[in-house]
């Protein structure tokens, strides 16, 4: 008896949510090069603009201020300042 031939997507079972999830992904982007480092370059940028924003709390300037100076939340604004 010869075998069929597959093609496309089969449905299959899957024991947790997170493999159903990176099943769905890897079809998705199926063939795409994945780079060896961050896609995102201003990485470095945000690093040095959290350690502005830390140095010019610790020096007095409200959270306000660094809110409007930064364009950022004020919830980011205490996110960076607990982060250190």
């Amino acid at each position: 008896m010869e075998s069929p031939v597959l093609r496309g997507l089969h449905a299959r079972g899957f024991d947790a949510l997170d493999d159903a999830f990176d099943y769905g992904l890897r079809v998705v982007y199926w063939g795409t090069v994945v780079e060896d480092r961050p896609v995102f370059d201003g990485t470095v940028r945000l690093i040095e603009r959290n350690a502005r924003i830390r140095a010019a709390y610790l020096t007095g300037t409200p959270v306000p201020d660094l809110v409007r100076e930064y364009q950022v939340s004020s919830q980011r604004v205490y996110q960076i300042l607990q982060d250190n």
